[in-house]
């Protein structure tokens, strides 16, 4: 009995291979980018991918050519079905590099379709993610010239910008983090399409804020700079500032810090205490300034730098009762009994408390 046992299972095998077949990447669409446009009850997805040759060992010595894929549905998975229909190729989105969510997505709810990514075992939790306020084919559908700028590229072009936008949009592993916090709050960086030298640019400089998964508002460029101060994400940024004795003086951010402390007296009034450290580089050369300039440019850039932060703070936490800037975790971790309130509770703690920023900036030539 044993000797049959042994013999059918080495046979078996055998007849079990026949069964299977592995599915090649030429038989895939290789996507670096996906967008997600709603409009008239139905989600159109646009999958920006690549050409499966290009990812054999030979190096090809031309430019990678792109190439986008539509289609739509009455949810994210039937609309990414669809896609296998029109083209007979599976989508592999474990590439996927960019996630662009359109005017109507976003004002529909992140709700509303999130359970594709979190369901999808493929896709990449360290996918970036940026919205815009129109739709977002027209980003993946961005052309140089006659071909279609590469996801890749996108990035690039938007990390060589004076807000350095890794430092600000989201990644899908931490939105859907931010949604299932109980204190926690979306905020996501906004690109924009700009035209320069007859071309259209993308361009990051305004970050939008969330409500209950539902895209509410956004925060002008200068608010943006504020809450990457606080966040303590303004490092390499480039900003300017207008002096009293000179114009437009650039500087780069080399290093911030952020410290935050909330204080709750006996009253139970909270007092947000921000304490930011800058250190810039700047150019004296070509700001026409010198060492003797210095301490006027670093008081001047020191207020600029608090009325950033304060006009974040009131747009964000006071206008539209969004704690972008995660004061909740700390004041539930200074007074743990706040767990136990709701997060519109927390949210109107906020609101109501004392704001205090101080701002300390050293300015090195380079």
């Amino acid at each position: 009995m044993k000797k049959i046992l042994l013999i059918f299972i080495f046979i078996l095998p055998l007849f079990l291979t026949g069964c299977a077949r592995s599915i090649q990447l030429s038989e895939k669409l290789l996507v670096q980018g996906l967008g997600i446009d709603y409009e008239n009850e139905q989600y159109t997805i646009t999958l920006q991918t690549i050409s499966s040759k290009e990812t054999s060992s030979e190096k090809s010595s031309t430019p990678r050519k792109m190439k986008t894929v539509v289609a739509s549905g009455k949810t994210i998975k039937e609309a990414s079905y669809n896609v296998v229909k029109q083209t007979g190729k599976e989508p592999l989105y474990s590439q996927t590099l960019l996630l662009i969510l359109g005017n109507g997505a976003i004002k529909s709810g992140i709700n509303n379709f999130v359970d594709f990514f979190i369901k999808h075992h493929e896709f990449s939790p360290d996918a970036r993610v940026l919205i815009t306020l129109t739709q977002a084919k027209n980003v993946l559908n961005l052309k140089d010239d006659e071909d279609i700028v590469p996801c890749e590229d996108i990035l690039e072009m938007l990390e060589k910008g004076p807000n350095k936008s890794k430092k600000m949009h989201s990644t899908v592993e931490k939105i859907i983090s931010d949604l299932k916090d109980k204190h926690g709050f979306v905020k996501i960086a906004l690109v924009d399409l700009k035209r320069q030298n007859n071309k259209e640019t993308p361009v990051v400089e305004r970050i939008g804020i969330f409500k209950d998964s539902k895209y509410l508002t956004c925060l002008e460029e200068e608010e943006t700079k504020g809450a990457l101060f606080i966040t303590s994400k303004a490092k390499d940024m480039v900003d300017t500032v207008d002096s009293r004795v000179f114009s437009n003086v650039s500087y780069t951010m080399s290093k911030v810090k952020s410290k935050i402390k909330i204080n709750i007296d006996e009253n139970s009034s909270t007092k947000i205490d921000i304490k930011i450290t800058a250190d810039l580089d700047i150019n004296e050369s070509k700001n026409k300034v010198s060492r003797k300039d210095f301490k006027i440019l670093e008081n001047e850039i020191s207020t600029k730098i608090k009325d950033n932060c304060t006009k974040a703070i009131e747009k964000a936490v006071k206008e539209n009762s969004c704690d972008i800037f995660e004061f909740s975790k700390i004041l539930v971790k200074e007074k743990p009994d706040y767990n136990k309130k709701s997060k519109e509770e927390i949210v109107n703690i906020l609101k109501e408390a004392t704001y205090k920023i101080e701002v300390k900036v050293n300015l090195s030539p380079v």
